[in-house]
């Protein structure tokens, strides 16, 4: 009997570990399951700071991530991209000068990404997807690309440079000749067997080593140069290196690229995606509230149209165009397309010209005619043989009136009969007058009607 008793207490002791257990278990599964809202409210809070290359980190604040460092960053897959639990709150991309190489799914799935990107000239290739997604909606789309990039240094192993460079020294002909040189070489050698060892083997030179420390200049492949340390070859390029520019960027792009016309893996890379090549660009202030980056061609930028917030805040005016003098009436406004002349780089200011609404002309065109038929009643001088038209002829009954106005089944409304009663009007509830049968005031003939005038109405 004790015995069962302390069993029970034991079990009763380990409810409490077991809850615990099952609590931390259930925290983690959650934990699992909602990871992307634990990192969204992360970056709402202090900056989060990612390792992505050896020398190369990223910081995420207030919407905006920021990759900074030397050197080339680390490749990524679609499913181990570093920013993918973020893409909700990235909404700007800046790239320092120093980073050289942006790996393959750095940036994928990052679909709130957008506005305008300068990438600095240090970077000399791109890995695959760096900017993509897994569709339009969910890849970066930059209005405008500014590419730095004019030439760069790539080091590569010298190895496949070097090998041509060394070539061993002919091997001397097994059969013997009559030269000069060859007497002493087949002096002891068989004559009939050219597979014979050669006792002569401490005498021949060694071939050139496959790796050389100098190079001939000569033999130098164009801009390849193998330092003499390292075993590396240091090639310039004029185009930067991307593993697969077809998929580089994400599709349905509509922004602009400004970079060099010699960069045409680059170019290639943007154009086949819908961005559209600029000469350079320039930022619009508009109203000195909304700042755009815009493409110039030519020398020259496009005129935008006003922004809706804009629109919004001048209801019921119209827009007149723009302006680079606020204030001058005397200066002409600028229509949305018209070219201005501005230069690469620099900030036009433009305010917007509305003209005030017109006020509305009240009733500019007359409403359509109603027919309407109006009939005066005056119950102590009228007559119900007058025709009731007015208040000399007018009718002494409602039955009278009734008889003159137009019945429902032939248009008529309450609208378009009118009964005026002149002075007072007292229904009779008697043989006499006005019938009070139960039939209505207008007696058998009901029809409908507005009752209206300046005098007392008693039913």
């Amino acid at each position: 009997m004790k015995i069962k008793v302390r069993n029970k207490r034991a079990k009763r002791a380990d409810v409490p570990r077991r809850a615990l257990a099952v609590l931390v278990a259930l925290c983690l599964v959650l934990g699992q399951m909602n990871s992307g809202i634990f990192v969204a409210y992360a970056t709402s809070g202090t900056p989060v700071t990612i390792q992505v290359g050896t020398n190369v980190t990223a910081e995420i604040s207030d919407g905006v991530l920021t990759l900074s460092g030397t050197g080339d960053t680390d490749d990524f897959t679609a499913e181990t991209a570093p920013f993918k639990g973020y893409a909700p709150e990235i909404r700007a991309l800046e790239i320092e000068e120093g980073v050289t190489y942006v790996g393959a799914c750095l940036f994928y799935g990052l679909g709130e990404l957008g506005g305008s990107l300068t990438l600095p000239g240090s970077i000399v290739g791109f890995g695959e997807r760096a900017f993509s997604g897994e569709g339009s909606e969910s890849s970066a789309h930059f209005s405008v690309i500014r590419n730095l990039f004019v030439s760069g240094e790539v080091v590569r192993p010298a190895q496949a440079q070097a090998a041509p460079e060394a070539e061993p020294e002919p091997v001397p002909d097994p059969d013997p000749v009559a030269d000069e040189p060859a007497e002493d070489l087949a002096a002891d050698a068989p004559l009939t067997d050219g597979a014979a060892p050669e006792p002569e083997a401490p005498e021949a030179e060694s071939p050139v080593p496959a790796q050389v420390d100098v190079p001939e200049p000569q033999d130098a492949p164009g801009p390849v140069e193998v330092p003499s340390e390292g075993g590396y070859a240091v090639e310039q390029i004029a185009q930067q290196e991307i593993a697969s520019p077809e998929t580089l960027f994400g599709p349905g792009q509509d922004g602009m690229v400004v970079c060099s016309d010699d960069n045409a893996t680059f170019l290639q890379a943007a154009l086949s995606v819908g961005f559209q090549q600029a000469d350079a660009t320039a930022t619009v202030v508009l109203d000195d509230a909304v700042e755009l980056e815009l493409p110039l061609t030519g020398g020259q930028l496009t005129l935008p149209e006003p922004p809706e917030d804009t629109v919004a805040a001048h209801e019921g005016e119209s827009f007149a165009g723009w302006t680079q003098a606020p204030g001058d009436e005397s200066a002409p406004a600028l229509a949305p397309g018209d070219p201005l002349p501005a230069n690469d780089g620099e900030r036009v200011s433009l305010y917007s010209v509305w003209n005030a609404a017109e006020p509305l002309a009240l009733l500019a065109e007359p409403a359509p005619s109603v027919d309407v038929k109006t009939v005066y009643v005056d119950q102590l001088a009228g007559n119900d043989g007058n025709d009731g038209t007015s208040k000399d002829k007018a009718v002494k009954t409602l039955e009278a009136a009734a008889k003159l106005l137009t019945p429902k089944a032939n248009g008529g409304s309450v609208e378009t009969n009118r009964i005026v009663i002149v002075g007072e009007y007292k229904r009779l509830r008697s043989a006499e007058g006005d019938n009070g049968n139960g039939e209505g005031i207008f007696g058998d003939r009901p029809v409908p009607a507005t009752l209206t005038g300046g005098g007392n109405f008693l039913i």
